[in-house]
């Protein structure tokens, strides 16, 4: 179970394509760094490599903390190194959500879905997604999560959302959509600009009864656990169109901003690990 957190299928554009990243040894590489804060991984044969005069390249991952201006590569991978667990004997559970805006490309009308954990302190056999990550309606994510607690999905909470310790350390357990825990989940895990159900969404695609994101061309929402003696560090998915017809298609899209939020969950007691979200211009 533990090999499913170290090699991560990450897509490769939408070519049906995919590359195995060890997330194990670039977080071995940036552990040894003293590395902190949001960085990106390469494959050794991304053409972004040859731009890049500092990286580092653990097993083929080259590695760069993200700047003002970042190269654009469907295939690479974020990484994230937080400040150490305190105390060391809890476990570790971020929420990561990233939305992005694309210079030929909006409204979104799907949500990237990736949580490749499978044991936690509460559970010895969790369910995943295929892979670890899947595509779902965006209409279904957001009425998962609304505040009206009008609609639930099985598929989401089953195969995205899992029980962790609340109290940190303690002997109970809550569900991460577990609405008496957290309250508003929207507030945690919904999408900025992204209106919840009672309200009309300003566009629509014909494609039955999806919502869209008009802003955005990206909207992912994933989970990271960590329960080991090494410092955490966890990947997850750079930007990938989240639009029912390019799904599967081969598209050179481009993105030029993602935002992303990265919180913390210590039972039912969430923050957010900056006071501000990381912002990630990209460049081509």
């Amino acid at each position: 179970m533990r090999s499913i957190l170290v090699s991560i299928l990450v897509l490769l554009g939408f070519n049906n394509s995919v590359i195995a990243f060890d997330d194990e040894a670039a977080c071995v590489a940036l552990r040894s760094r003293g590395a902190s804060g949001l960085y990106i991984g390469y494959s050794s044969f991304s053409p972004a490599v040859a731009r890049l005069e500092d990286c580092g390249s653990p097993s083929g991952i080259c590695l760069t903390k993200v700047a003002r201006s970042n190269l654009f590569d469907a295939g690479a991978r974020f990484y994230f190194v937080p400040q150490p667990i305190r105390p060391p004997t809890e476990e570790g559970v971020w929420h990561i959500r990233t939305q992005t805006k694309a210079l030929n490309l909006d409204g979104a009308d799907q949500a990237y879905l990736a949580r490749a954990v499978t044991t936690t302190r509460c559970v010895r056999a969790l369910q995943i997604f295929q892979g670890g990550a899947a595509y779902v309606p965006l209409r279904d994510y957001v009425e998962h999560h609304s505040s009206l607690g009008t609609m639930r999905h099985p598929r989401i909470g089953e195969l995205f959302h899992f029980q962790i310790q609340d109290p940190p350390g303690g002997p109970k357990c809550i569900a991460t959509d577990d609405r008496e825990a957290f309250g508003d989940l929207n507030s945690i895990y919904g999408f900025d600009g992204v209106a919840p159900p009672s309200k009309r969404i300003s566009r629509a695609f014909s494609i039955g009864t999806a919502q869209a994101a008009t802003a955005y061309a990206g909207l992912s929402s994933e989970f990271a656990y960590h329960d080991r003696s090494q410092s955490p560090c966890f990947g997850f998915a750079v930007p990938q169109p989240t639009r029912t017809e390019y799904l599967g298609q081969s598209l050179d899209w481009k993105p030029y901003l993602t935002t992303i939020w990265i919180k913390r969950l210590r039972g039912r007691q969430v923050s957010p690990v900056s006071d501000l979200p990381f912002i990630v211009r990209w460049d081509r």
